[in-house]
């Protein structure tokens, strides 16, 4: 995994690690003779990390020791509808990795990543099913004009291209840009 190197002013060096469950621990590390090594010592709880490497921690080290991180499980975040004062309500009671979601122009559903699958969410019913299957990346989902199929960035072909499917999941994946390197939808 992704480790920040701590150098340690006054004290040892070490490298600070996140582990899934969002606790940072650290690991005694000598730059100057590297060795194989164990992050053992549990230095904070509650990181925020990136859920894509899982492990790659949202925080940065001073020279002089001092720590800056965000909070937060990322593997426990929740659906929620936020009003115009800033009421919270829940959609429902279950965590997942939930990352970009996008709401259906008639508002009834939404497009949801889930951690690098994306899936449908029918919002008055309360149900979800799959959009995306297989092993690979997906993001970035947006809804057609008419709400009847759902665009979004995919690594299925290799890079990141543009696909398009039937909001229902009905019917494959069907391509609609591949260009050398990388394409997303984003509009």
């Amino acid at each position: 995994g992704a480790a920040v190197f701590d150098p340690g002013r006054g004290a040892a060096p070490r490298l600070l690690m996140i582990d899934q469950a969002g606790g940072m621990r650290a690991a005694a590390f000598d730059p100057r003779n590297p060795a194989r090594t164990s992050a053992d010592a549990s230095v904070l709880s509650d990181v925020y990390y990136q859920v894509e490497t899982d492990t790659l921690g949202w925080m940065a080290v001073s020279d002089t020791g001092a720590a800056v991180y965000a909070t937060g499980n990322p593997a426990k975040t929740s659906l929620v509808w936020v009003d115009r004062e800033g009421r919270v309500d829940p959609l429902s009671a279950e965590q997942d990795a939930y990352r970009e979601v996008n709401l259906s122009p008639d508002g009834t559903a939404a497009v949801v990543r889930h951690r690098l699958s994306l899936w449908t969410h029918d919002l008055a019913r309360g149900t979800k099913s799959p959009l995306t299957s297989g092993n690979s990346n997906n993001n970035l989902a947006l809804w057609s004009r008419d709400g009847r199929r759902i665009i979004f960035g995919s690594t299925r072909g290799g890079d990141w291209d543009v696909y398009t499917q039937a909001a229902d999941g009905s019917g494959p994946a069907e391509i609609l840009v591949k260009r050398p390197f990388d394409q997303f939808p984003y509009s």
